[in-house]
């Protein structure tokens, strides 16, 4: 065989490979920088407190990009760039839809919303979505101000109109079905609002991206795909980074113990998908350092800087004015119709937590004892107890190696990780309902985190006593999961009899986050009659702008 020849003929072919892997790369990295730009669709434009802002986000370039993150974040400022409370929602092909209950403590202001995903930060606040919005707090009279909004015509995007609206009447009774469908040359992704627009007449351009605003860089490695607790460990008394291997992520209420590290302070651990909040907490385990820690939580976008100076509060124009007196008007209609009557208030239900303890005790039956010292004396013929100055200290004995552990117990009290045991100690004994000891080195290696082998744990449950009141909070995480799915409240088809005794007359019609810009929607009218106005917002799949929107009526 010719070696030469054979070698001449795979060159090409390896130069071509090489070509086309240094082509995908460079694709691949151009597409990487650029940044992803959101906008986000409200079912109005202005709120009353209590009130729910009924939202969709949207990466509108999701096209360009190849790789995508899956988290994008909402945030609330006050007007002074403060975060106020924060939303993780979960991009499902570059969309996301999510609901925020304003609380009612709110004053009457402008706040801003954001919304970004964490890799726009590392982009240098490119695409980040943040629009003013004016909250209104019905319980307060209001200020006289003489300014007055420049209301902006309803239709604000009526030259798009590239969806069209089909309904099957032009217009309707009271609680009667009602049928449309969307129409539209571009495939793409929509959210849409049908709201009185005898409620709210007035519009303001909240779908504006502000120029101004920013928040500080963030050196983000990769586009973020799953739930991760990330931030800085220090040591509470020396405040210096805690450089450890064997660090205990437990979450509070569980049976699931987490073995972290942290390499000079810094901590960064994924976490499994949940909706709502969970209350970890962190520990040092290594024996030689100190247990506790001063974890400090990383937060996406805690402060938006450079933010306009805005001194004044929303004006309340003739059109607003209205609409919080009928707001008023509807909350007393509801609270007349309501059910008044109040459940009776329930006190702490025992609920174990799913771990197999070597020993369990019933405190029902030991309720001749005064206090937990005594029923460890006493009762638990496992236990080694000294005192120093008045404090108990605890030592269990290993039931396979039959000596006593290195270290006092951990205690794991209603659902809570402490080693205080003076807290502990503490505890009225009437108030006890189980207590279980883990002092096998089975169960422990199986169950609990490992370097519980120098000590065991004890679990104590009690019935209407607040022990997570007493303990530090100093290592302890309150995390935000993904938001709470929160579904739109359908009208339902009820007879004329009903709808008297439980009329609906909330000003939004209808709201859905999700829908296809050629969907087909079914839905029922409300007790509301008028005028009402459909709008449909969205993006196609090459990024286009969608909208469409169209008035009906609800008659007698």
């Amino acid at each position: 065989m010719n070696h030469r020849n054979s070698i001449s003929f795979f060159c090409p072919k390896l130069l071509l490979i090489f070509l086309f892997t240094l082509l995908i790369d460079t694709v691949s990295n151009a597409q990487s920088q650029i940044p992803e730009r959101f906008w986000m669709h409200f079912d109005k434009s202005f709120y009353l407190t209590g009130e729910t802002i009924w939202y969709a986000a949207y990466n509108i370039n999701y096209h360009e990009h190849q790789d995508h993150s899956t988290i994008v974040y909402i945030n609330f400022h006050d007007k002074e760039g403060g975060l106020l409370v924060q939303q993780k929602l979960e991009l499902v092909d570059g969309k996301a839809g999510g609901a925020f209950e304003i609380p009612v403590s709110w004053k009457e202001d402008y706040y801003y919303i954001s919304c970004f995903s964490s890799w726009n930060l590392q982009q240098q606040n490119q695409g980040v979505f943040i629009s003013k919005i004016p909250v209104y707090n019905s319980f307060l009279a209001g200020t006289a101000n003489p300014s007055e909004y420049a209301e902006e015509n309803i239709i604000a995007e009526a030259e798009l109109q590239n969806i069209e609206i089909f309904l099957d009447k032009s217009s309707y009774t009271n609680r009667q079905l009602l049928k449309l469908r969307l129409a539209s040359s571009m495939e793409g992704s929509c959210s849409m609002s049908i709201r009185s627009l005898d409620a709210t007449s007035v519009k303001i351009n909240t779908s504006k991206v502000l120029s101004s605003g920013r928040y500080k860089s963030s050196p983000v490695k990769e586009k973020e795909k799953k739930l991760s607790l990330e931030g800085l460990a220090f040591d509470p008394i020396s405040n210096s980074p805690v450089q450890s291997d064997v660090l205990c992520l437990y979450k509070t209420g569980s049976s699931e113990f987490t073995r972290l590290a942290s390499s000079n302070s810094e901590i960064n651990t994924s976490l499994q998908t949940f909706h709502g909040s969970i209350t970890y907490q962190i520990f040092n385990m290594n024996p030689f350092q100190t247990e506790a820690i001063d974890f400090r939580l990383r937060v996406y976008g805690d402060l938006l800087l450079n933010m306009p100076i805005v001194n004044e509060i929303p004006p309340r124009t003739d059109a607003i004015r209205d609409y919080i007196g009928n707001a008023q008007l509807r909350t007393k209609v509801s609270e007349i119709f309501s059910d008044q009557s109040l459940d009776s208030l329930q006190g702490k239900t025992f609920a174990p937590i799913s771990l197999k303890a070597d020993k369990v005790y019933d405190m029902r039956k030991y309720q001749a004892l005064k206090t937990l010292e005594d029923f460890f004396r006493e009762i638990v013929m496992v236990t080694d107890l000294s005192g120093n100055d008045g404090v108990v200290s605890v030592k269990l004995k290993n039931m396979e190696t039959r000596n006593y552990f290195m270290d006092h117990p951990w205690y794991l009290v209603d659902g809570y990780l402490t080693r205080d045991e003076t807290q502990v100690m503490n505890i009225p004994f009437k108030s006890l309902v189980r207590v279980e000891l883990f002092n096998t080195n089975k169960s422990i290696l199986s169950q609990l985190d490992p370097v519980m082998i120098r000590s065991g744990m004890i679990t104590v449950y009690t019935d209407n006593f607040s022990f997570e009141n007493l303990i530090s909070d100093q290592n302890m995480v309150n995390f935000q999961g993904f938001a709470p799915a929160k579904e739109f409240p359908e009208i339902q088809q009820i007879s004329k009899e009903e709808a008297r005794q439980t009329p609906e007359l909330s000003p939004l019609l209808y709201w859905n986050p999700s829908l296809s810009s050629n969907a087909s929607v079914e839905l029922m009218t409300s007790d509301l009659q008028g005028d009402f106005l459909i709008e449909v917002h969205g993006y196609s799949r090459d990024g286009q702008k969608l909208y469409g929107s169209k008035k009906f009526s609800v008659k007698f």
